[in-house]
């Protein structure tokens, strides 16, 4: 008979959501593609003519790390143009990584060629091999070590003039840096931005000004002064100015650098706003109950209809702009990509089932397109299976990682620092790398994160 502990945790643990690592190709969901990654933590593996491995970049730092992380390689070996070891991860960064995985990028050969001279040299070439999935670590709390995940290069060719080859890989993920506070109260995060100085501005949901941190998490001040809460907040990148959703009101209002407010549109809208995006030039584009229209002058100028791709947008629906051409609208738990003027829609990725890489039912969203076109989506898990996450796309639709995702430990009540205990609600994004995300509740703040 088991002990009663071990029939309590048993208990305790049908209910524990377990964590989804291992080779990204089987955690996918059946509709999701998979983004290549390349840019990240070096690390090198160098085969030489013997068929000999050797690694290098294996210790992993970053200059925000306290410490460092280690990448072990059990059973690494070469044999028969197949590079392969199990992997795994350690995690000494003195604070918690997410959606961590370990690609395979390249592999270089350096051969020996007769110069023009008549002398030897080397010179290097590309070689054509065949990549595993991805190895996928998911969230590691500060010195905790990843499971072993297998991973391979297969193709890999010694020829009698080869130098060495060298096989490059990477390791990407998030650092989780700090969470803002305001000093003196709670912080209900909803609108945020990082406006032209670098500086951080939040909607705050509970309180009718705008706030503003330092990209350290220094609280620099309210200004603006809103008839009601702040919750969506664009910044116009001609003017500078923004445009803030006020809380139960059909209208926006526009808040100059100085806190200067004044009524954004000549009249009420028909509904509440939703999310707000302007365009490089200045154009407005957003949402108003099931529709996202633009604006010219602040005046309806064109709109998607109340339906995108043949599924219905619902008032929660978010929506941002990747670039000046491409719109991304997530209808009713399905991404589509179409055309600032609404046309030639295309869904790039469907609802599913809890799968990385799928639409989980949602009651609200978040969405923005970071600086190199890529998609962070948060989902809120209201089907009881998922609990709060973002999954982030790449340009094409293309599923890049997953982080922030709560009660994966064996305590189910133990997040690690950096996951949401509440709904993601919106992101913004540093000139180095770094992921503002805030959270829909009064106690949660704003979460500085640092790509790496």
């Amino acid at each position: 008979m088991l002990p009663v502990s071990l029939i309590i945790l048993s208990l305790l643990q049908k209910d524990v959501i377990q964590p989804q690592v291992g080779l990204l190709s089987t955690l996918v969901g059946p509709s999701a593609k998979v983004a290549p990654v390349s840019k990240g933590l070096s690390v090198d593996f160098t085969i030489t003519p013997a068929g000999e491995v050797s690694v290098s970049g294996d210790e992993l730092k970053t200059p925000i790390w306290k410490g460092s992380c280690r990448l072990s390689e059990a059973d690494l070996a070469y044999r028969d143009g197949i590079l392969s070891a199990n992997f795994s991860l350690a995690n000494g960064a003195g604070t918690s990584i997410q959606g961590v995985r370990f690609d395979f990028v390249s592999v270089t050969e350096a051969y020996k060629v007769k110069l023009d001279d008549g002398t030897e040299g080397t010179k290097t070439r590309m070689e054509t091999v065949e990549f595993s999935s991805p190895c996928y670590f998911g969230d590691l709390a500060d010195q905790e070590s990843s499971i072993s995940i297998p991973g391979s290069v297969k193709g890999i060719k010694l020829n009698p003039e080869t130098v060495n080859v060298r096989v490059h890989a990477v390791i990407s993920g998030l650092t989780f840096h700090k969470q803002f506070l305001h000093p003196k109260s709670s912080l209900k995060g909803c609108g945020v931005v990082v406006d032209p100085n670098g500086d951080v501005v939040v909607g705050e949901g509970n309180h009718k000004a705008l706030w503003r941190f330092s990209e350290d998490g220094e609280f620099k001040g309210e200004f603006g002064t809103l008839p009601a809460e702040g919750r969506e907040v664009a910044l116009n990148p001609v003017t500078h100015d923004y445009l803030v959703g006020l809380y139960n009101q059909h209208n926006c209002v526009r808040v100059t650098q100085d806190g200067t407010t004044a009524p954004a549109f000549p009249g009420n809208l028909d509904e509440w706003p939703g999310d707000a995006r302007f365009d490089s030039k200045g154009r407005l584009f957003m949402k108003v109950g099931t529709k996202v229209s633009t604006f010219e002058d602040y005046k309806i100028s064109a709109s998607s209809g109340n339906r995108i791709g043949g599924f219905s947008i619902r008032p929660g629906d978010p929506f941002d702009l990747s670039g000046d051409q491409v719109l991304w609208i997530l209808a009713t738990n399905n991404l589509v990509k179409t055309d600032p003027n609404f046309g030639n829609s295309e869904t790039v990725v469907k609802m599913g089932t809890g799968g990385l890489g799928e639409i989980v039912p949602t009651g609200r969203s978040g969405m923005r397109c970071s600086p190199d076109g890529g998609i962070f989506l948060s989902e809120d898990g209201v089907n009881a299976k998922i609990l709060p996450r973002v999954s982030v796309f790449d340009a094409q639709g293309r599923f890049v990682r997953t982080f922030g995702m709560a009660g994966q430990k064996a305590n189910f009540h133990a997040y690690l620092p950096g996951q949401f205990h509440a709904t993601p609600r919106d992101f913004a994004f540093g000139s180095s790398g770094q992921v503002y995300v805030t959270q829909y509740d009064s106690t949660c703040g704003l979460i500085e994160f640092i790509q790496f």
